[in-house]
């Protein structure tokens, strides 16, 4: 096991900045590999599995998506990405 108060196990948590672009996500990845963090945290969404096109925007949002759905289906990667 290892030994976490000597070598703490660090993550880069990136979240959705790569606004689901698998290359910007990519050169997060190249620039945070510099870092010497241990892993890179992303989010990602599936919509048709957690949103409908019905649900409202919680927040006012800076975007050009007409509903939360299509917000959520922008973030989402496909599994070969």
């Amino acid at each position: 096991m290892a030994d976490f108060k000597k070598h703490p196990f660090l993550i880069a948590e990136i979240a959705q900045a790569h606004g689901g672009n698998i290359e910007k996500a990519h050169m997060y990845i190249d620039a945070v590999a510099t870092t010497g963090v241990n892993a890179i945290k992303f989010q990602t969404h599936i919509a048709d599995a957690e949103s409908s096109i019905y649900e409202p925007f919680r927040i006012k949002m800076q975007t050009n998506d007409k509903t939360r759905f299509d917000y959520w289906k922008r973030m989402e990667f496909t599994l070969a990405q």
